[in-house]
Parts: C-alpha cells; sequence; structure tokens
C-alpha cells in the first residue's frame, strides 16, 4: 500500500500490473491500477476506465468514492456522457453533510487533491466534494466529445480505353474553402 501514493505511482503500477496477471479477479488491485493511472500524466489517465469499470461492476462498495473515480476515469477518457452519469450519480449518493465536509479516503486523496484544494486548513482530509464534484460537471457539460473530421469523399474514374481505374481522394476546392 505504500506504493500506491503519487511519488510511487510508476513503480506501483508495474508491480500490480505484474500482480494482475495472476489474480485478474482481485477488486482491490483493479482498484490500485486504476487510481495510479489516475495518477499519471493525462495521457494515461483514460487507461483507468476498465479497472476501475469492472471493480465497480464486481464490488461498488470496496471504496466509497469509486464512483468519482470512475467517472474522472471516463472524464480523461473523453466519454463525458459517462462521466456525467457518474458524477450525479456519485453526487446523489451523498448527504448534504457529506457533499460540504467529506473526509476522503487515502485512496482517493491524491485524485481529489489533484481536483482542488481542501475547504479548510492545508492538513485536513476533509472536501467540499459538493463543489468538486459541481466543477466536474461543469467542465464535463461544456466538453465537447472528440470527433473525428469528416472523411474526404472518394471517387473511382475511368481513365479510358486501358481499362485503368484510379481513385481521386477529396474535392481540390474543398481544402482553398
Amino acid at each position: 500500500n505504500l506504493l500506491l501514493f503519487p511519488s510511487h505511482d510508476s513503480s506501483a503500477l508495474y508491480f500490480y500490473l505484474e500482480a494482475e496477471k495472476n489474480q485478474h479477479n482481485d477488486n482491490t488491485l483493479l482498484l490500485k491500477i486504476g487510481i495510479c493511472y489516475l495518477n499519471a500524466d493525462s495521457t494515461s489517465a483514460g487507461k483507468a476506465v476498465p479497472y476501475l469499470k469492472r471493480c465497480y461492476d464486481y464490488s461498488p462498495n470496496l471504496e466509497p468514492d469509486l464512483e468519482f473515480l470512475l467517472a474522472r476515469a471516463y472524464e480523461f477518457n473523453g466519454d463525458y456522457k459517462l462521466a456525467l452519469s457518474k458524477y450525479r450519480e456519485y453526487k446523489n449518493s451523498l448527504t448534504s453533510a457529506q457533499l460540504k465536509h467529506k473526509k476522503i479516503s487515502a485512496w482517493s486523496y491524491s485524485v481529489f487533491k489533484t481536483t482542488r484544494q481542501p475547504y479548510s486548513a492545508e492538513k485536513t482530509t476533509l472536501y467540499d466534494v459538493g463543489a468538486i464534484v459541481d466543477e466536474r460537471i461543469e467542465a464535463c457539460s461544456k466538453a465537447k466529445p472528440k470527433t473525428m473530421p469528416e472523411p474526404l469523399p472518394i471517387v473511382p474514374q475511368d481513365l479510358g480505353p486501358s481499362g485503368a481505374v484510379t481513385l481521386v481522394v477529396g474535392n481540390l476546392y474543398r481544402d482553398w474553402e
């Protein structure tokens, strides 16, 4: 468990992934792998989705903030609709007191810490979770999904008596619009 904290995530992730090869149904291990990916750079954070999703599907109560973690992974992955859904489920599962002053588990602490500062003294682990979740909901609501550009048309053209066929890709004038 000492390897779980952010300064050791790259080391921990390697060992957790190796262990997962033999213990692929260990939900605690799946959770740790997911959190390590969330603590990695933003390009790797989306890799947390399959691990946290499996953990959530088989053991939704393993970690009290699992819905938040899964929502965060969906957000990093660009799945904003799923992220919004999980953020709302998470928010609805908390009491008004928890939304204002919730103690975050040691496993989730690093993920919450990267999203917003604690609502009070630096050494506390109490967070204004309602504000954090509202911030993420607003960000996901405004985010535009990653879309592929419109494909260029491919038009086969007969070149005459030789029987040769060539493909003309795109429209020469389209690039100049």
